[in-house]
């Protein structure tokens, strides 16, 4: 059959909502044509808008026997209200034909008669505007490996056979809490909403004033900007709105607090001093801090679809990791994450074992590129590193007996192997969850690294603060104690330790954060991502 397309213009749709009325047989007529139509040629446009869930809508429509499913005034105001609550969660309510559909609501009073066909196209509408809305709030809208906007409308929802689930919102009784039902959040998700609803109601206000830029404000300074700096922390709560700022004309202890405050808040080092960093994060918009908000409640919902208990946790633009269990953090550790041109990667995986005393095995690019002029530099640099040298047929060379000088970048014969010791690059813990990026977590003879706020060094793996402590964490549950961890390193060894019960790892890239206390967190975008997720989360579907 060829395509169908059916263009309704919206000021001339009226649907009789009147519900002591038979269901016309003409309608479930009308319907099923429609939807025969739609599955043959798997295009639909209503109103000019296609449908997205084009194989769904089949479904849905062919288990009813092609009834309307609209035929109740106060099903189509619970899925308006709906529709309208997605602005709460960042969304566009826009996206679900909003407007549409409110027009038909307006012109209902004209009593005009709508005909058979368009009856019809008005309750695939609506259908459609449920479905994409429940997907949208399951999984996001935006495609987490991708970044573009999601077409694909016919994954589980909460693991089941989603025409059953859909299904199941329709004949509910009060469809808003079927859909909030399946679209379960979680605290995390739910504070970062009501920072979302905070920060847009600051926005009503007029928002915050910037701080003008000049010299650094430190203790005790006499600066023109300090009522401007007291105002604009007053508004964003870290300092007392209560107090009285007419007459601030100095750095006040209280107020060097209030910028410490909002310093640890932006990821930056609470020195209370006033720079170009802590200016800048002063002066970002409240507008932008609000798409930065909605950005990783998208985000967010990318994780609430596969959403488990016990697992860890690596926000990588944030640069700290958390072990979970039961849905509560109970350890929380710093990490140092890939630069910005060596990024690392997100995904999820299983943390399967534990290895104490690692070897490292040298990427070439690492050991042709970055080693290979040390070596080339000092004659001992191999011996002092504890470094093998390994042929291409995995024979172990001497490197004494090399011509390094003849060995250039691009034919690098050799495979480097670092055996185990506190110089050895992944330090004595190494934990260990398979994936196809070569990327591990692990210790680090680079300790001061960690003192610093922004930790982008690495070449893509996590480097974990205080890496003892987290294998005690992990390892209490298999029967472990920290004095025989301590043990096995202190054995320099190579040991590796196969998790019993392996647990989940997610890395992840949230640039805003709420914390159990409610306090708002955000983090630079190192790597640029939020932009991306933005443009599609504002593209229209």
């Amino acid at each position: 059959m060829s395509r169908l397309l059916v263009t309704i213009a919206a000021s001339l749709i009226l649907l009789p909502w009147q519900t002591s009325l038979p269901v016309e047989a003409g309608l479930q007529q009308a319907i099923r044509l429609e939807i025969e139509s739609l599955s043959v040629s798997g295009h639909l446009s209503v109103n000019g808008i296609p449908v997205a869930a084009a194989d769904l809508m089949v479904k849905v429509y062919e288990r009813r026997g092609f009834a309307p499913v609209w035929d109740a005034p106060e099903q189509v105001e619970s899925l308006l209200e709906t529709v309208r609550r997605s602005y709460d969660d960042g969304l566009r309510p826009a996206d679900y034909q909003l407007s549409d559909i409110e027009k038909l609501q307006q012109s209902i009073v004209s009593g005009r008669e709508l005909s058979t066909r368009e009856k019809a196209a008005f309750d695939l509408m609506l259908t459609d505007s449920l479905i994409r809305l429940v997907y949208h709030l399951y999984y996001g809208k935006v495609d987490a490996e991708t970044r573009a906007a999601i077409w694909d409308f016919g994954r589980l929802l909460n693991g089941r056979d989603p025409s059953t689930v859909i299904a199941g919102i329709i004949d509910s009784a009060v469809l808003a809490d079927a859909i909030s039902s399946i679209t379960t959040s979680d605290p995390d998700y739910d504070r970062l909403k009501a920072q979302l609803q905070q920060h847009r109601t600051t926005a009503a206000a007029g928002g915050w004033p910037d701080v003008p830029n000049g010299p650094t404000i430190r203790p005790d300074s006499n600066d023109p900007r300090i009522e401007t700096l007291a105002t604009r922390l007053s508004i964003s709560g870290d300092l007392d709105k209560d107090a009285s700022f007419a007459a601030v004309s100095s750095y006040t202890p209280a107020l060097q607090d209030a910028v410490r405050r909002f310093q640890v808040r932006h990821g930056l080092e609470g020195d209370g001093l006033v720079g170009q960093a802590t200016l800048r994060a002063l002066n970002v918009s409240i507008e932008q801090r609000i798409d930065q908000i909605r950005v990783n409640l998208e985000r967010a919902r990318w994780r609430l679809a596969s959403q488990v208990d016990d697992l860890i946790l690596v926000n990588v633009a944030g640069f700290k990791a958390y072990v979970i269990r039961d849905g509560k953090i109970v350890w929380t550790m710093k990490i140092i994450v890939g630069e910005p041109d060596k990024q690392t990667p997100l995904f999820r995986a299983t943390l399967s074992h534990i290895v104490l005393n690692p070897t490292w095995t040298v990427p070439y690019s690492i050991a042709s590129e970055e080693l290979l002029p040390k070596i080339k530099a000092d004659p001992n640099f191999l011996q002092n590193g504890r470094y093998q040298l390994f042929d291409r047929d995995g024979s172990v060379i001497d490197s004494s007996a090399v011509d390094w000088s003849m060995i250039r970048i691009g034919t690098f014969p050799f495979t480097l192997v670092q055996q185990p010791g506190p110089a050895n690059q992944l330090g004595q813990i190494k934990f260990v969850f398979r994936n196809d990026y070569s990327v591990c977590m692990h210790d680090t003879p680079a300790r001061l690294l960690f003192t610093k706020v922004g930790r982008a060094f690495s070449h893509g793996c996590i480097r974990v603060d205080e890496p003892i402590d987290l294998a005690e964490v992990l390892l209490a549950s298999e029967g472990w104690t920290r004095t025989e961890i301590e043990a096995g390193i202190e054995s320099e060894e190579t040991r590796t330790i196969v998790l019993a019960n392996p647990l989940p790892i997610a890395i992840v890239y949230w640039t805003a954060e709420v914390n159990d206390r409610g306090e708002m967190y955000f983090f630079d975008d190192i790597y640029e991502r939020d932009v991306v997720v933005l443009r599609s989360l504002d593209r229209p579907l």
